[in-house]
């Protein structure tokens, strides 16, 4: 049975041209500017899923972190082949990941929960639990709004999601909403909220 997954991963590939140069044109430090504080300063171990044609990747690759790059669209792989000889790039998808191995000091995943089919999200939860480090954060976008109609999605309620990762040993470290930076998607009412989740205690 194809899965809301398995169309938005054929739209991804679908598009790539155009979508590398859209991403291309996103400032990182602008798209990462909601959760900054949560960023690392020192050189740790990063995992970004769903990287996309690997602009984040190679963003925190360049501040000096140790980068795996999680991404099933193969056109956007070949991408990341091309200009991120610094990461490493796998294959996979949540919500098995299949071949990674933690654990992570950051994971980030951006752009992507809202792909997921909701049956597969407690799963995904638990398998990000289980790659990240105890003293660890998990930092995930949510999208809300109309989507592409080749690259479709379900909705992500923060709550609902925010009791989920819970149910999964996951503790809410901080929740920002924000606009969306592409101007289109802005004009039609895309917004985000920003999730950073930890393990165990919050200090």
């Amino acid at each position: 049975m194809t899965t809301l997954s398995d169309r938005a991963i054929a739209g991804y590939d679908a598009a790539a041209d155009e979508l590398i140069a859209r991403y291309g044109d996103l400032c990182q430090d602008t798209l990462f500017a909601p959760v900054a504080r949560h960023l690392p300063t020192g050189p740790i171990r990063v995992l970004d899923v769903g990287a996309g044609p690997g602009h984040g990747a190679l963003w925190f690759a360049a501040k000096g972190h140790d980068v795996t790059a999680v991404e099933p669209a193969a056109r956007f792989r070949a991408h990341m082949a091309a200009c991120g000889s610094q990461i490493t790039i796998r294959p996979g998808r949540l919500p098995a990941l299949d071949g990674v191995d933690g654990p992570f000091d950051l994971i980030t995943s951006t752009g992507v929960w809202q792909h997921l089919d909701p049956a597969d999200r407690p799963r995904a939860f638990r398998r990000l639990f289980g790659l990240l480090h105890p003293d660890g954060r998990l930092i995930l976008s949510l999208r809300h709004g109309p989507s592409h109609p080749a690259r479709p999605v379900a909705a992500c309620d923060p709550e609902d999601q925010i009791a989920l990762a819970r149910s999964q040993g996951l503790d809410l470290c901080d929740r920002i909403d924000t606009a969306s930076q592409q101007p289109a998607n802005r004009a039609a009412g895309v917004t985000w909220t920003w999730l950073v989740l930890t393990k165990g205690a919050i200090s």
